[in-house]
């Protein structure tokens, strides 16, 4: 069977098994990573691999065959206007609506779905501590971060990063948050670590888990792995967690029919949850 088969054999069962729409064409570092994947465990028949590993539960092989595909480029505050947006507009919304309902405390709560090895959530979190400085302490706060690779989750878990992840500016303007390992890497500090709950968990599964809602999600550069059905289920599962008047934030490339799912316009990629009329 040729590359170009194996390779569409791989991609319709990542499909039916994950929800994941890969794209039609291999690109070079992932066809040379599957070149790899297939020497380093003797396969010899796709197919057979692929039945074979299927039946073993949370199989490792497998996560490993998806990180091939999904793991991408990211970096701390990757789409800079998004952050800004959020510390300027986002958090001051969130609290005022915290306080128009008489609460004694704020209580923030943010999904990153999607999160990789965890530049995101972590950008969140030390955003909310830049804006909320000493009473940080104070306010009930924290992020979730969801992704289906448990490879990239046990890097996120760890927060140790190359310089290459952030921006020339990010080590000093940051030092609070961050210690240099040495010349090339750097780590989160523990207390930045605490306030992030790293779970596994497939966008593309019937029924989220979750107990209550987020005034907050980051779901960036995600839904452009599912298909338009797909795509359309997980979007409406995802707004049924986000409370109304809270905040949904898109990569910025990806298509997005706001309007049809209740959703107004706040910036570029960023949307509002509103009651209907």
């Amino acid at each position: 069977m040729t590359q170009t088969k194996n390779y569409y054999l791989i991609k319709a069962f990542i499909l039916k098994k994950y929800g994941l729409l890969l794209p039609d064409d291999l690109k070079p570092l992932a066809r040379s990573h599957l070149c790899m994947f297939r020497t380093k465990y003797e396969i010899e028949c796709w197919k057979n691999f692929l039945y074979s590993e299927n039946k073993i539960l949370g199989s490792k092989k497998l996560e490993e065959l998806i990180d091939i595909f999904l793991v991408g480029h990211t970096s701390f505050f990757r789409h800079g206007p998004q952050f800004e947006l959020f510390q300027k507009l986002v958090i001051p919304s969130i609290i005022s609506d915290e306080n128009s309902q008489n609460r004694n405390e704020i209580d923030i709560k943010i999904w990153s779905a999607g999160c990789s090895t965890g530049e995101e959530p972590y950008s969140i979190l030390i955003s909310l501590m830049e804006f909320f400085g000493t009473n940080y302490k104070n306010i009930k706060c924290g992020c979730l971060a969801t992704d289906v690779s448990e490879s990239s989750l046990s890097k996120a878990r760890k927060g140790v990063y190359s310089n290459t992840q952030s921006d020339g500016n990010f080590k000093s303007k940051y030092s609070n948050y961050i210690q240099s390992i040495d010349e090339g890497s750097f780590e989160v500090k523990n207390f930045v670590k605490r306030e992030a709950v790293f779970r596994s968990f497939n966008l593309n599964s019937e029924e989220f888990p979750f107990k209550g809602n987020f005034q907050v999600i980051f779901c960036r550069n995600v839904l452009m792995y599912f298909n338009r059905k797909r795509r359309s289920r997980i979007v409406k599962n995802i707004l049924n967690h986000l409370d109304y008047n809270g905040f949904l934030f898109v990569g910025s490339s990806e298509k997005f029919e706001y309007s049809s799912y209740g959703l107004i316009k706040v910036d570029h990629a960023v949307f509002k949850k509103v009651k209907p009329f």
